[in-house]
């Protein structure tokens, strides 16, 4: 029996929900062969070519669909998708707003606008709009994960409402992946222990830096055998070199949740440590099932999870001091010095001379991703400037960049009060030994918040750039406070935004003890415990056995 175009459409339309790709892209393909301006084949052959990340063919697709219904507001959303995986965020936002136009109330539209306001910059504005879509349907876990994430880049958020919200997303993990109460695991306090490493950063990012600059420090004598489950398929150099550190590697991508948890229960780990928290490669519906005895959040996030499968934060006292015990669902456990390690990068070029004697004024600098140049980050700048009258300002993203980055950064700047005619915004740098010479350019660093830096905190210093840092009420605004304090550096930091330019002023005071400060800040750091690799992971193991010890304890007080 010969089926209809439509029947045939429908279908392939059923082929395609039930996951058989090529036979609905055989009908689809049949369908044009004898209607090539079929609006719904084209769409949704685009949407084959969005499942196979072929971006470009989508594109083309869906942009023809559109050409011949042009109000379709699905076809819109997906084609806003197919732009934004490209990174081509101008021409992905105007798309979903007109899909929105169509349908106001529609989730999937909402969300998609919004993860594409993320991530070209527009955070409170993303924010806004991923809200709409969780009023709408409030069990998208990723897309609570999303929202949590992007939180902790707006100063007006309040860090105990922040956590509260934590909770509640940890609340509704918990409930699609109930944690187990049992584990198998031997409780000998003093055995040899397995430890887990789940984290889609194992690569040539601060995650996986700082993973190696910590593991490279543990020796023979080490009572931990190391293991990691990587969540991405990106691998390099980074990646190499931590293989030869952790025996036991794991490409965990596309492994189902129920899955990796069993996995890693058959690998018997007894300390798994989180380094995703909510951001986009996390594995929480695991950490949710507890898989391993002890579970800990380290580095790849920095507020609660809100899991309460999660039973610790690893920390040090300066970006979470007690009294702000109460912003965590997790129990901070505090290193004696600092949370982070570092790594001294091969072939580093050599300070340069403070570029203030030889230019006549000061220049100030920033290489954080700008999404962290929030709007009280702006305003303590503008200040600063104000207060310095022939000071420069260099900006440099270490994120991405669209076709209207350095447009929108302007305008911001000069909403803030800044003179725009002192900045220079740069392109992003992605050769690693150049990136490092332009601190050569600069002066002073000037660090983001509540959103703090970390490895281009460490970078500047290293580079003998000091870093002025204006104190925080939360941890992942406490980070350049911690670093300083490990530096030895604690007068840079200002106390508040009102005295971030005055602080920053006697900074710059006297040029020639800028000038000293900066021609011996390298040896400093690599004195310093932020690169005392052995230093470093005889803490980490020391914390690591306290924790098995605590649960142990409380296996034999069960018993």
């Amino acid at each position: 029996m010969t089926l209809s175009l439509d029947e045939t459409y429908r279908a392939a339309i059923r082929l395609h929900q039930q996951g058989k790709d090529r036979e609905a892209a055989e009908l689809y393909d049949r369908i044009l062969a004898k209607q090539p301006r079929h609006a719904g084949a084209l769409h949704l052959k685009g949407v084959l070519a969005i499942q196979a990340r072929e971006f470009e063919r989508a594109i083309a697709l869906i942009e023809e669909s559109l050409s011949i219904a042009p109000r379709h507001g699905l076809a819109l959303a997906n084609l806003g998708v197919a732009y934004r995986s490209l990174n081509r965020f101008d021409e992905a936002i105007p798309v979903l707003r007109r899909a929105l136009e169509l349908d106001p109330n529609s989730p999937l539209v909402l969300a998609n606008l919004g993860q594409a306001l993320n991530r070209a910059g527009f955070i409170a504005e993303s924010v806004t709009y991923n809200r709409r879509a969780l009023a709408l349907q409030p069990n998208q876990i990723g897309l609570q994960s999303a929202v949590l994430f992007a939180e902790n880049y707006l100063a007006e958020t309040d860090p105990l409402a922040l956590a509260e919200r934590a909770r509640e997303v940890g609340r509704l993990i918990a409930k699609a992946a109930p944690p187990r109460t049992a584990h198998a695991n031997d409780p000998d306090p003093e055995r040899r222990l397995r430890v887990g490493f789940v984290s889609g950063d194992l690569r040539s990012h601060p995650i996986g830096r700082f993973l190696l600059g910590a593991l490279r420090g543990f020796g023979s004598q080490s009572s931990l055998d190391f293991h990691a489950y990587a969540n991405s398929e990106v691998e390099d150099d980074i990646t190499a070199a931590l293989k030869r550190v952790i025996p036991t590697w794991r490409n965990v991508t596309g492994m189902a949740d129920a899955a990796l948890d069993a996995r890693i229960v058959e690998d018997k780990i007894d300390v798994l440590f989180d380094m995703s928290g909510h951001t986009g490669s996390n594995r929480l519906m695991v950490f949710s099932r507890k898989p391993a005895p002890v579970a800990v959040s380290w580095i790849g996030y920095f507020a609660t999870t809100g899991l309460s499968a999660i039973d610790y934060v690893l920390a040090s006292r300066w970006v979470i001091p007690e009294s702000e015990d109460q912003q965590w669902v997790e129990t901070p456990w505090r290193l004696p010095d600092t949370y982070l390690c570092f790594t001294e990068p091969p072939a580093a070029p050599q300070p340069g001379p403070l570029p203030a004697l030889g230019n006549g004024h000061v220049t100030f600098g920033c290489f954080n991703n700008f999404n962290k140049l929030s709007d009280a980050t702006l305003a303590a700048w503008a200040a600063l400037l104000k207060a310095v009258p022939t000071a420069r300002l260099i900006l440099r993203s270490s994120g991405n960049y669209h076709d209207s980055t350095v447009s929108d950064v302007t305008q911001r700047l000069r909403a803030a009060g800044v003179d725009v005619d002192r900045v220079r915004i740069d392109p992003k740098i992605k050769d690693y030994a150049a990136h490092l010479r332009s601190y050569d350019e600069i002066d002073v660093a000037l660090d983001p918040f509540p959103y703090n830096g970390g490895t281009t905190t460490v970078e500047a210093l290293y580079m003998g750039v000091p870093v002025l840092v204006r104190a925080g009420d939360r941890y992942v605004a406490h980070m350049g406070e911690g670093i300083l304090h490990s530096a030895g550096l604690p007068e840079w930091i200002a106390p508040d935004s009102a005295s971030y330019a005055a602080t920053g002023l006697a900074r710059i005071a006297d040029l020639a003890a800028l000038a000293e400060l900066r021609a011996g800040l390298r040896a400093r750091m690599l004195a310093s415990p932020l690169f005392n690799a052995p230093r470093f992971a005889g803490n980490l193991e020391a914390a690591i056995r306290g924790m098995w010890r605590h649960w142990c304890a409380a296996q034999r007080r069960a018993s």
